[in-house]
């Protein structure tokens, strides 16, 4: 039996659970012989509440809070929005950080957000829990939720944190046989 995967989300709305949540849905299950149940996923307004599930990954949504330096946390990796990465760091011990955000500067981003194309940038290696290394690269992925991009973008940085194939995410051709194109004579 695969050990259970714990997983926090600082999330103060919801709305990056549930589209984390949708995303293992469409594109599980999950890699290397896991399936759901060994996955656990805690939710909590703020970060320090998720300190007693001792995640492996913590995923901090834009609206959450970070703790007080006094109550330091710790995960193997976090993934953070690229604007509060430094003081991430003050605050948070992991292993690696991986910053997302519409900055260049970030290691996830969008180089395009057209909702029907959008190309999710790595632009850092980024390591997955199991130790799978994804080389940067851009990659087409389908808008799963009805979310912002930013809800988006750090849920489909949880899916690949936690191994998800990126292909998985990619856009699916269209099953439905295409009409041919009328003749010009």
């Amino acid at each position: 039996m695969k050990p259970v995967r714990c997983v926090g989300v600082a999330d103060k709305t919801g709305g990056l659970a549930g589209a984390i949540v949708s995303g293992l849905r469409l594109f599980g299950p999950l890699p290397a012989g896991r399936d759901f149940s060994t996955l656990l996923m805690q939710v909590a307004d703020s970060p320090v509440r998720l300190r007693e599930s001792n995640p492996e990954l913590l995923v901090l949504a834009a609206s959450s809070e970070l703790p007080e330096a006094a109550s330091p946390l710790s995960c193997r990796r976090v993934l953070v929005p690229g604007e509060k990465a430094d003081a991430a760091a003050r605050v948070l011990s992991s292993e690696c950080a991986v910053s997302y955000g519409m900055s260049p500067k970030d290691s996830l981003t969008f180089s395009s957000t057209a909702r029907e194309r959008l190309v999710l940038a790595i632009q850092r290696e980024l390591v997955t829990l199991d130790g799978v290394v994804l080389e940067r690269q851009e990659l087409p992925i389908r808008a799963w939720a009805e979310a912002e991009l930013r809800i988006l973008l750090a849920s489909a940085g949880t899916l690949l944190l936690l191994g998800v194939p990126p292909e998985r995410m990619m856009p699916q051709p269209d099953p439905r046989p295409s009409k041919p194109s009328p003749r010009l004579s």
